[in-house]
């Protein structure tokens, strides 16, 4: 299998697995719900109790004497399924339901290779699925014993008919020879010495040719007689072995001790496979008509750009009127090393053409952009950068509150001319070389302000004093000032929420960014869960081979007394101060 093609699986399969752990209580839900029902069905049911028996189908001496069980041709099988139609016939479920008193129901199985048949009966008693079993058995050989029996008698007394038949009609074919020997035993007898008379003559002819005449038919007669009285014999041998005939039980039913049905641990546990099918089918079906944008792939897949950052779940952020910078509060957490992961992602972009003013903003209100912009300008200038953070978001402006800073003068100051740019700058202080140039006065017209020469000359003044300019833009799509703004910056970030942002409001933001040709570089997926793209992409996770312990400010890697560093800006080269 080519390795694209085994990647492309692997990604595959951790998508679906990132899908059921994220829908994992549905899936729950689903078991529970199911199981409960199946459980809570099955002991409000009655109980169902299954008694069975065996029977031994015996060959009878019957079958050597005329069919008496209409069997006697064919092989053990076919017998036995002869037998099998036979107890199931109207006369045996008659006299069944005779002896009961009641209607029944039963099932009959045969056992292979043998002549044995497995018959089973259910009842709410398990009293009564034994008594009707053994009632079955039990009329049924009766039954089939009487009947048999009553077909030897016949066959016994037909046969007994023949012979009489046969020996009157040897009487009447030997009468010739009788009536020619009772003449000749009439006449007077001959005196010694003298020849016989011509009618002894004749007479002893008239014997000798009745003899003659008599005697084939005479031998068939004795033949037929012969066979007629072997078959009696067998026949009256058959009625004196009849007490086994039609079979006999060899496992009578006793009442069972626990019901077939219902039974709740088995049809629980089957309810919760099926729970889990339907739970998983559920999950890719809410999964596939879900808009909410979960996973680094989504973004990626939405933006046609790279994914810059990704940033953990901070307790806190879901209440959106606090602010709160991890970076600063909480260096060692999973969220800072995120925040420093997506300030090295940052600092590349720069590796082909300079890149200082950098535009985040959002699709829509409450995306984090503003976290996101406070965390990462700490990041970068912790990294030993010079960083300004500009609040473009002249509506609902929020960066100062970050880090306790009043919200005037600031950029609308500067861009109206009641400040300089050097005054309406604060510098923030519990971080070194990060500076604040924050919204000032709200003014009536945010976005013919923005969209003024004025702006764009502050904003490049900015960017030849700093290292890198920060600009918290107002969310794309609620208003243009994003749009505007675009013109004036050499990058834009795109800032998500993940489970808040809609994909299509991410789709239609980066439609808005691309009709003014804004350069978006990348984006930020925000507040991941555990489990979801955050854990997959960076397997390992946050704290593995990192010193948490280290003072708060530091970097890994970095040293002390590593000197100073150096940038580019406008061909020049400033010195930046040492990392403190």
């Amino acid at each position: 299998m080519p390795a694209a093609q085994r990647r492309d699986q692997e990604f595959e399969l951790r998508r679906y697995l990132t899908v059921l752990r994220r829908r994992k209580l549905s899936i729950l839900l689903c078991i529970v719900v199911t199981v409960a029902l199946a459980v809570g069905l099955s002991t409000a049911q009655k109980k169902v109790y299954e008694a069975k028996g065996k029977i031994l189908l015996s060959s009878t001496s019957s079958d050597q004497v005329g069919d008496a069980f209409g069997s006697s041709s064919g092989t053990q099988s076919d017998r036995v399924a002869t037998e099998v139609e036979v107890m199931q016939s109207a006369s045996i479920r008659k006299a069944v339901t005779k002896a009961l008193g009641r209607s029944y129901s039963i099932t009959i199985a045969t056992v292979p290779n043998t002549s044995v048949v497995e018959v089973a009966a259910k009842s709410a008693k398990a009293s009564e699925a034994a008594r009707t079993v053994n009632v079955f058995s039990e009329t049924y050989i009766k039954t089939r014993r009487n009947t048999v029996v009553s077909k030897l008698r016949s066959q016994r007394d037909e046969a007994q008919q023949t012979l009489g038949g046969l020996a009157i009609e040897g009487v009447q074919i030997n009468q010739p020879v009788t009536q020619a020997k009772d003449q000749l035993a009439a006449l007077p007898p001959t005196p010694p010495g003298q020849p016989s008379s011509q009618l002894r003559q004749t007479l002893e002819a008239k014997r000798d040719q009745a003899e003659a005449d008599a005697a084939p038919k005479l031998s068939q007669i004795q033949a037929q007689t012969l066979n007629k009285q072997t078959e009696l014999d067998q026949i009256n041998q058959a009625l004196s072995l009849s007490s086994t005939t039609g079979g006999q039980p060899i496992s009578p039913a006793t009442a069972p001790k626990s019901p077939v049905s219902p039974k709740p641990l088995r049809n629980g546990l089957l309810a919760g496979v099926i729970g889990l099918v339907l739970g998983v089918v559920l999950a890719l079906v809410r999964e596939q008509f879900d808009d909410v944008l979960r996973t680094k792939e989504d973004l990626e897949e939405l933006t046609g750009r790279p994914v810059l950052g990704i940033i953990p779940m901070v307790s806190g952020w879901r209440n959106h009127d606090q602010t709160q910078v991890v970076s600063v509060s909480a260096p060692s957490s999973p969220a800072a090393e995120a925040y420093r992961t997506l300030r090295t992602s940052v600092q590349f972009l720069s590796v082909d053409t300079p890149v200082h003013k950098v535009q985040v903003t959002s699709p829509n209100q409450g995306d984090g952009k503003s976290t996101t912009v406070a965390n990462l300008a700490v990041a970068l200038a912790r990294a030993g950068l010079r960083v300004a953070i500009v609040d473009c978001d002249l509506r609902r402006p929020r960066i100062g509150a970050f880090f306790g800073m009043d919200m005037s003068p600031g950029f609308t100051s500067v861009l109206l001319g009641e400040v300089s740019l050097a005054d309406a700058i604060q510098q923030v202080s519990d971080v070194a070389r990060l500076s604040l140039l924050a919204s000032g006065p709200p003014p009536p017209n945010p976005s013919e302000l923005l969209s003024t020469k004025r702006a764009h000359q502050v904003l490049d003044e900015l960017a030849r004093s700093f290292d890198v300019v920060l600009i918290d833009a107002p969310p794309v799509l609620p208003v243009t000032d994003a749009l505007l703004l675009s013109h004036m910056v050499d990058a834009t970030v795109i800032v998500t929420s993940a489970g808040r942002t809609s994909r299509r409001s991410v789709r239609r933001a980066v439609e808005l960014l691309e009709q003014v040709d804004a350069n978006i570089e990348g984006s930020v997926l925000n507040a991941v869960a555990d489990g979801e793209s955050y854990g997959l992409d960076y397997g390992y996770g946050y704290g593995y081979g990192y010193g948490y312990g280290r003072p708060q400010g530091g970097e890994p890697g970095e040293s002390k007394d590593r000197g100073r560093r150096s940038r580019k800006s406008e061909g020049k080269t400033e010195p930046v101060d040492q990392v403190s």
